[in-house]
């Protein structure tokens, strides 16, 4: 083999792959824009997909970064053809072992990520995704929580501590509604610790993560007609898994296949009787006459 040889072998084996996986899909998605809901398309929503982050989601979006948040978490919503199943329902927390009716969640697209300088994808799962995180928790107090020492609400969680998010000081007045506690030390009854700005903005933008907003007709998504599109459109978010889904109960059998209901017995013809008994045949004795009276 020659030297040429050689190089050219080595460039072939490393700029295809580059090519093909970095090149091409960023020649691709860098190209995406906003997409129009069409009532003519049969689109339930209004507006634009997928809506823009708003300033304050932004900011919190930067101390997600910051902390390392996504080499733990994921945000995205794989389908079901790479075995993204169980990513497409709405659980209970982690491992909290809560049981919930799952509800049915739409997969990830990369529209969802436009407007963002880097799109929270992660890295790893050592801990739940987080697409649809304003499911789970309901209050800035509960992330707050979970922020400062998880463990006091699961002792089993391997979330790491952020104090320096958080300031004690002395309470002033009546004790701070955010307040949190900690599993490893009592505070003085006077001091109490409460979040800085930054634990304030995380908190504000995973409260905002919800995949609720519904994919287009144009990009895949189902007509305001279907069944499904209603139950995006829905207030709430998804509903629970249509009959037929995974997750779902059992269908129920059409009308047509219903088993028959069970006729009465037909009446049944009354039973033969014997026939009666008929004098014998030729003349009657002597002896089986009565005597005439006198």
């Amino acid at each position: 083999m020659t030297l040429r040889k050689l190089i050219t072998g080595l460039v072939v084996t490393f700029a295809v792959p580059w090519l093909l996986l970095i090149v091409f899909p960023y020649a691709s998605l860098a190209k995406l824009q906003p997409v129009a809901y069409s009532e003519e398309d049969g689109d339930a929503a209004k507006g634009y997909f997928p809506p823009q982050l708003a300033s304050y989601q932004a900011r919190g979006q930067k101390v997600y970064f910051d902390e390392g948040c996504a080499q733990c978490h994921t945000q995205v919503i794989r389908p079901q053809y790479i075995g993204g199943d169980g990513d497409e329902f709405k659980r209970g927390w982690g491992g909290s072992q809560q049981s919930a009716s799952p509800a049915r969640t739409r997969a990830s697209t990369p529209y969802d990520y436009l407007g963002e300088d880097f799109a929270a994808i992660g890295l790893r799962r050592n801990g739940p995704d987080l697409s649809n995180a304003a499911y789970r928790f309901t209050s800035r107090a509960d992330i707050l929580q979970q922020l400062y020492d998880p463990r006091v609400a699961k002792p089993w969680s391997i979330c790491p501590r952020r104090p320096h998010l958080f300031t004690e000081r002395k309470v002033q007045g009546q004790p701070s509604e955010l307040a949190v506690v900690s599993s490893q030390r009592s505070l003085a009854e006077e001091e109490e610790v409460i979040p800085r700005d930054e634990a304030l903005a995380l908190a504000d933008y995973l409260l905002s993560l919800k995949r609720d907003y519904p994919l287009p007709v144009f990009l895949g998504g189902e007509p305001e007609t279907s069944p499904a599109a209603a139950a995006l459109a829905a207030p709430g978010g998804p509903a629970a898994p249509a009959a037929g889904q995974p997750g779902a109960p059992p269908n129920p059998l059409p009308p047509a296949a219903q088993p028959p209901a069970a006729q009465p017995p037909a009446a049944q013809p009354p039973a033969a009787q014997p026939p009666a008994a008929q004098p014998p045949a030729g003349p009657v004795p002597p002896a089986a006459i009565a005597p005439s009276a006198p």
